[in-house]
């Protein structure tokens, strides 16, 4: 089965600093594989480089059929962004816009429906992210669970077959950030969405992932299905479960 992401000897560094280290991934349709790592470890400038946001330094990336690593202008990046939904880390949502115009905003750009038929598309993403009645909110009204919501609405706006998310239960109480982890697999089951998840959350990637890998020190250590890893003994694997109940 061809890959729907993969990268080969990716790295990165910012000044003397490695922060990636020949770092090889491949992710299959309809997978969810989820990125574990420590604060620094890296995996947020992964997805950043992913998307175009962040140069790499070396090494091939190809997302969609497309060598995203032979791009040399912005308007090169604009099929590969089409099919690709983020949810940000901190909502990445537009304050001045209420809800509606947030998730609106892809689809008259991209799509330019007829308002009565991006209304329709608006209402229907809001009730698969068990949202209703927010369209007229703004994002400074929504709890933190909720602009997560939102975010995650509007990732799928344009019905991305890939998804790349950056610490998705960050700044959210436990059963807020169960929520959200459900959430994320029942949209992958139904839309049978791609997805790449970086978290430092256990309990997130256990619920979500289909295969779980560990960056560290700029490398990938340990990859594998979630039931595999958890009954890991690889040392790195050990010493990233200590840190985090610590």
């Amino acid at each position: 089965m061809r890959w729907i992401v993969c990268t080969q000897n990716l790295a990165k560094s910012f000044g003397a600093l490695k922060v990636l280290k020949e770092v090889n991934l491949e992710v299959y349709p309809g997978e969810t594989v989820v990125i574990l790592g420590g604060s620094g470890s890296g995996k947020s400038v992964l997805l950043q480089i992913l998307v175009g946001l962040v140069p790499a330094d070396s090494g091939r990336i190809w997302l969609h059929g497309y060598e995203v690593t032979q791009f040399r202008k912005e308007k090169d990046w604009y099929p590969v962004r089409l099919k690709t939904g983020f949810l940000f880390q901190i909502g990445g949502l537009y304050d001045s816009m209420t809800v509606f115009e947030n998730i609106a905003f892809a689809m008259r750009y991209h799509l330019r429906l007829p308002e009565k038929e991006i209304k329709k598309r608006v209402q229907k993403i809001l009730d698969s992210v068990q949202l209703k009645g927010v369209e007229e909110k703004y994002p400074a009204e929504l709890s933190g669970g909720m602009q997560k919501r939102v975010g995650l609405a509007r990732a799928i706006a344009l019905n991305p077959p890939l998804i790349l998310y950056d610490e998705p239960t960050t700044g959210l109480d436990p059963i807020m950030g169960d929520s959200i982890s459900r959430l994320i697999r029942h949209l992958q089951r139904t839309y049978n969405i791609s997805a790449i998840v970086v978290t430092h959350d256990l309990s997130c990637a256990f619920k979500v992932a289909d295969r779980i890998m560990l960056l560290y020190d700029g490398k990938i250590m340990i990859s594998g299905p979630v039931e595999e890893v958890k009954k890991s003994d690889n040392p790195y694997f050990k010493q990233f479960l200590k840190a985090i109940k610590e």
